[in-house]
Parts: structure tokens; sequence; C-alpha cells
């Protein structure tokens, strides 16, 4: 199956050094481009590629808020953000914002296609880079689990499990083979615990098992036990 792309750059040379890149063997397809904020979004709901590919400096209000426009617009869009910074602030924007996918620009071809591959997978893909970034980030605040209301205490431990396997970019399914219960059983946990810690989608899932530390950063050492 030929995987359908939408690229956003103002820039054409990076626009068409992309398309060459993707459009290499590695049966995929660049559907539309757009230069601007308000061309990515309109292109982008009108072609509803399988993913959307933005820029985060594009020209205009930014890839940021394309990337939120889309969300809301047509919330199953999958959308990936690049951006020139491995700053921690803009990525956890993005996440939040319900980004499937976020890396530098100028990432090597095995990690561009790694990120398309596992955002294609529904796993949400974090630059190695940026998540150092975050780790540092997170480091300097006081730890959650030190606080007495620690929000893993809520979660039985079937829960916690799931969480682990969810926040570690598993589907429902391969978090079922592994404990060796059906997906529908491991959508259920899956709810249960996102209801308990107030969770609305799998980008914060993932994103606050990450925080917790249930989740290795790369560079990391093992995650909470």
């Amino acid at each position: 199956m030929t995987l359908r792309l939408l690229l956003a750059d103002a820039n054409w040379l990076i626009r068409r050094g992309l398309r060459a890149t993707l459009q290499d063997d590695h049966e995929m397809q660049v559907v539309g481009e757009a230069a601007s904020t308000r061309e990515a979004v309109s292109r982008t709901l009108q072609l509803q590629p399988d993913i959307a590919w933005f820029d985060l400096d594009l020209p205009g209000e930014g890839g940021l808020a394309a990337l939120r426009e889309v969300k809301q617009a047509r919330p199953e869009q999958k959308v990936v953000l690049a951006s020139p910074r491995d700053e921690a602030g803009p990525a956890r924007e993005a996440l939040r914002a319900g980004c499937d996918g976020y890396l530098r620009l100028g990432a090597s071809e095995a990690e561009l296609l790694a990120a398309l591959g596992s955002v294609l997978e529904g796993r949400v893909y974090l630059d190695a880079e940026v998540s150092r970034s975050m780790a540092l980030s997170d480091y300097r605040r006081p730890a959650v689990a030190a606080r007495a209301d620690d929000p893993i205490a809520q979660l039985t431990e079937r829960e916690l499990y799931v969480f682990r396997l969810i926040g570690a970019g598993h589907t429902n399914r391969s978090a079922g083979d592994q404990m060796q219960l059906s997906a529908k059983t491991v959508e259920k946990y899956r709810a249960t615990l996102m209801r308990k810690l107030g969770l609305r989608n799998a980008v914060e899932l993932q994103l606050t098992a990450l925080q917790l530390g249930l989740v290795a950063r790369p560079g990391s050492s093992a995650p909470r036990a």
C-alpha cells in the first residue's frame, strides 16, 4: 500500500528534498505541498493524506496552529511536526495538541522513515534529541512520584501494566499479546486508567508515562519500577 503524504514548508528546496527522499523506493507518494499555515490547513483537509508533515515555523500562525486547527476539524488526521530546534517547550505543546510525531528538521533519512512508520502504525514518535531535552526539563521539576497524591497509586497492577505498555508505544493488540488478554480487554483497562488520571487521548497518556518515569527515555536509565 502506498503511503500518501502532504508536505508543508515555506522553503521549496526542503520540500523538494523531502519529496525526493520519500518517493525513492519507499512506497510513498507526496500528494500535495503547502508553503504557509493557511495553505497547510486547507490542503490537508482537502486531500486527507495518510500523514501531513508540517514545519513548526510555517509562515503565518505557524505549524502548531495548523496542527490544532486540523485536529479540531479532523481528529483522526495524522500530523508530524518538524522543528529546527530541539527545545522541550514547543515539543510538549505539540504533543498536548495531539501531534502524532515530532522530529528535528534535518533528521536523517532513517529517522524520517522511522517516524513515519511509527505514526502510520498508530504510535507517537518523539525525536531522540527532543526527548533528551524534555527529560532535562522534567528533571528540574519536583518529582511527581514524591508527592503524597502519587497518581500511580490509584491504578491497579493490571492498569499500571497497560499504562507502561501503551506508554511505550504498544497498540491494544500488541499489549494484549504480552498480557495474554484480548485487545478489547486492554482497551477497557486503558479507558479506566485514562479516566482515573484525567487523560484525554493517547498522546497525553504517552507523555504522562514519560513524565512519571514509566517509560525509559533515549539515553536514560531504566524506567520506574
